[in-house]
């Protein structure tokens, strides 16, 4: 579906919407609160997003996306098409729960239903974006192991998150990998020298967390 041809106007929805989200919580915030913020009438609103769960649907294909130029722009991104997977899914999660603002917004997505049907859509329409040489039963039984091992993902995460456990993003990340290696076919040791614990240093998770606070929230 195409942006409306008031971009400016549609960004600044955008912006003010999740800003609620974090700071109010995304079933808290209505239509009229994001209008009252961005100075327009509700129906303003509504021409630009008439369904509310599209903001997630921007916000995590968004997301995605700064990821994946990050890789690109900082010339980290490999050859293999998992190793590339691996970074970006332990930058991913080192972000939604890098505060405790940020973790409260994304229990609020993995709560619900709907809302994490549409993280794993997001998740698989972008990572079958890459040429990987798929043919087309193989792809769909690719988008169908995304599904399955993402969805076991967010229910544990929910089940931490409600127990005020935080999980670290390596210990996700290798859990969906490890996964992902099992049903590839490949060996423990094929497996863990693609997916080193050390991928990713502190100094990356944090330069990278600031960076996609600015891009997503400001």
């Amino acid at each position: 579906m195409p942006r409306p041809k008031n971009n400016e106007l549609h960004e600044q929805m955008t912006r003010e919407a999740r800003r609620l989200f974090i700071e109010k919580g995304y079933v808290a915030t209505s239509y009229a609160d994001i209008a009252q913020a961005c100075g327009v009438a509700k129906t303003n609103v509504q021409q630009h997003f008439p369904a509310k769960d599209r903001f997630i649907t921007d916000f995590y294909r968004d997301l995605l996306d700064e990821l994946d130029a990050y890789l690109a722009d900082q010339d980290k991104r490999t050859n293999n098409y998992y190793v590339n997977l691996y970074h970006i899914g332990q930058l991913l999660f080192a972000f939604l729960l890098n505060s405790e603002a940020m973790r409260r917004f994304t229990m609020e997505i993995i709560s619900d239903r709907n809302l994490t049907e549409i993280m794993i859509d997001q998740e698989v329409e972008w990572a079958t974006n890459y040429e990987v040489g798929f043919s087309k039963e193989e792809l769909s039984r690719f988008e169908d192991d995304i599904a399955m091992i993402m969805g076991g993902i967010y229910e544990l995460l929910y089940r931490k998150l409600r127990n005020n456990e935080v999980p670290s993003p390596q210990a996700i990340q290798s859990r969906i990998m490890t996964q992902f290696a099992f049903l590839r076919g490949m060996t423990v040791e094929e497996a863990q020298a693609l997916f080193p614990a050390d991928l990713v240093s502190e100094q990356e998770f944090y330069t990278v967390t600031q960076l996609l606070q600015q891009r997503l929230f400001s």
